[in-house]
């Protein structure tokens, strides 16, 4: 948290919407300031307790060794592999929360009745309609505007804002590693939907969709589409274009060029104000070598790709995220500083390195 100053912003103070969980682990710290107790403790007795979400529980570590857990998934060239959750107890506020789905249920009847649980309004109705109210506008999704006459794109305070065919429509999607969920709640219609999946797909999102519209082809003309189908295209087309821009990208390099200089010379610490320091060393088989101190997983070989930019293939194939690492040089000829981008535009949001900014501090 304390070296979140250091970060950049992408943007001026609220001119345009961008989704950060740091943030969200920010507020889990808020939390523990304002309430005097840690997050975990506040959230569990505070709202999960008056709600009756006894199985609730804020982190994993929290979850009973008796209870039935859901194990994440992830596709590696095509095959489905276990995998082991991402989330910790540092970043637990920005997706930590395991529940059954009969809690989900008492969360978004909770929602519907705007802060109330029986004759216990938990939070008042003037507070609760800030968290719906638009802070920023977005385009709404061509999607959902093709087939859902969606007309307004907005984000308030932890909710979307749009319409369903016309309807009112609050809606929010969540995804850690392995995981993803969808909810959505048309408060005019007193219904709510929520779906979760193991494994990193936009399944609850399409499912979600269908059952809504089901809900409504008695009062709209418009509704009676296939989500499945529709989302299922929209994913397809979107990783078809990513591999096409990956395969341009290959074919369209210069392949005759070479490093500016030889290997050893761009081994050495680099260091991130924020992130701390990654190392770039010479292996024993001669090639480069990407080893983060942060986070272990980031680790792997580094692929000439073209002049000074090498392509980071992380020994750990599920995180489907290989990274160009470009260096630039100083006048005199030494390693600068490096950079990293997504190799494919399919590459999960969430992965930070695209932001970082390593400066060149120590050979090795």
């Amino acid at each position: 948290v304390r070296a979140m100053r250091h970060l950049k912003p992408a943007s001026s103070f609220r001119s345009r919407f961008d989704y950060d969980n740091l943030l969200y682990v920010i507020a889990g710290v808020v939390v523990e300031r304002v309430s005097g107790m840690p997050y975990e403790e506040f959230v569990e007795r505070e709202l999960f307790a008056p709600l009756g979400m006894g199985d609730c529980v804020t982190s994993l570590e929290r979850v009973p060794e008796t209870a039935v857990k859901a194990t994440p998934h992830v596709r590696v060239d095509g095959e489905l592999q276990t995998t082991s959750s991402s989330i910790t107890a540092t970043t637990a506020p920005a997706g930590g929360i395991n529940c059954s789905a009969g809690s989900m249920a008492k969360w978004m009847s909770f929602v519907l009745n705007r802060g109330r649980v029986g004759e216990n309004q938990l939070i008042s109705a003037a507070q609760f309609d800030q968290l719906l109210t638009p802070v920023t506008l977005n385009p709404p999704p061509g999607y959902l505007v093709e087939n859902a006459g969606a007309f307004l794109g907005a984000y308030a305070l932890g909710w979307n804002v749009s319409t369903f065919y016309g309807q009112p429509a609050y809606s929010h999607g969540g995804g850690v590693w392995g995981m993803t969920t969808f909810l959505m709640i048309l408060p005019e219609m007193g219904l709510a939907v929520f779906a979760s999946d193991n494994q990193l797909t936009p399944a609850p999102r399409a499912i979600v969709y269908e059952i809504v519209d089901r809900f409504m082809r008695a009062t709209s003309k418009d509704a009676g589409k296939d989500w499945i189908a529709i989302i299922s295209e929209l994913i397809q087309n979107r990783q078809a274009e990513g591999d096409d821009a990956v395969e341009r990208a290959f074919a369209e390099r210069a392949t005759e060029s070479e490093p500016s200089l030889p290997l050893e010379a761009y081994t050495g610490t680099y260091r991130d104000p924020w992130y701390g320091d990654i190392h770039i060393e010479l292996a024993d088989d001669g090639r480069l070598w990407f080893r983060s101190d942060r986070s272990e997983p980031l680790s792997g070989p580094l692929e000439h790709f073209q002049y000074d930019t090498f392509i980071a293939r992380w020994t750990d194939r599920q995180l489907n995220a290989d990274a160009y690492v470009s260096f630039t040089l100083t006048p005199e000829g030494g390693v600068d500083r490096a950079r990293m981008k997504a190799v494919s535009p399919t590459t999960d949001f969430s992965f930070d390195f695209h932001d970082l900014d390593l400066e060149y501090v120590e050979q090795n």
